[in-house]
């Protein structure tokens, strides 16, 4: 089974829970930003495919370093 991540309906929603996640980080003191992503999902047993957008969590220098 692939790594499990939300996908998310609307862009707005991934926004909102990428700056809920951040806000929640840098009271932690740990300095983190993110980036929707569009992404799509299909599974291979049924061929059924989801669109929406993904959020990617990125470290000080920008690379990814895990997602909602």
């Amino acid at each position: 089974m692939a790594d499990r991540i939300t996908l998310f309906i609307s862009r707005k929603s991934a926004e909102h829970a990428g700056q809920t996640r951040v806000l929640n980080l840098r009271r932690q003191r740990v300095v983190a930003d993110f980036k929707v992503i569009p992404a799509t999902l299909k599974d291979d047993d049924t061929g059924h495919i989801e669109r929406g957008f993904r959020v990617a969590l990125l470290n000080t220098a920008g690379h990814p370093v895990g997602s909602l």
